[in-house]
């Protein structure tokens, strides 16, 4: 899927995690939301990969995503390298399941389980298909996207377009069947 057009709505996550899924490491997310959201709210459009520091927590990522972790470059620019799009997206409520889906995300199986029962026991899963910027974006800091919150709207769109995809079809199929056939068929 390639993308037109311009989106200004941006997914906060871990640089790392980011980084990571820029390289086609990790394709799913594993999320709860953040403290002021009642629950993690899934957008079907293309959006921004926005990278935090914030509450990034390389004790609670895998040994494998420890290369992609580095430090925050400072306040004033954010680069976004890449946006994706939701392939698909289950709530997940038995903890035996997230358990088996490992070799898709950098989450280390306590970090998933305190997710799992943190206000609430379950997890929302997304399946992302991610592109990659040929050459990264650059905004301007904005105090407004401080916070717990998964979702911000940047100052103004900006155009998708441009973006290669970082698993070619071949391995998203082949990452979706298998997802499904642990999780069934995605609810989005």
């Amino acid at each position: 899927m390639q993308s037109s057009g311009s989106t200004n709505l941006a997914l906060k996550e871990w640089s790392g995690v980011i980084q990571a899924l820029l390289e086609g490491r990790p394709t799913l997310l594993l999320r709860k939301g953040g403290i002021a959201e009642k629950g993690f709210e899934v957008h079907k459009d293309p959006f921004w990969l926005f990278p935090t520091w914030s509450h990034q927590q390389e004790q609670g990522l895998r040994e494998e995503a420890k290369p992609f972790i580095h430090s925050n470059p400072g306040p004033a620019t954010i680069r976004l390298q890449g946006w994706a799009c939701v392939k698909g997206g289950w709530t997940v409520t038995d903890p035996f399941l997230l358990a088996k889906l490992q070799p898709w995300h950098f989450l280390k199986p306590e970090s998933v389980q305190k997710r799992f029962e943190y206000r609430y026991p379950g997890l929302t899963v997304l399946a992302l298909q991610v592109f990659r910027l040929p050459v990264a974006k650059e905004v301007g800091a904005n105090p407004a996207w401080e916070g717990c919150h998964s979702w911000l709207r940047l100052d103004s769109p900006l155009e998708l377009s441009a973006g290669k995809s970082c698993l070619d079809s071949a391995e998203c199929n082949g990452m979706m069947r298998g997802v499904e056939g642990i999780l069934g068929k995605s609810v989005v």
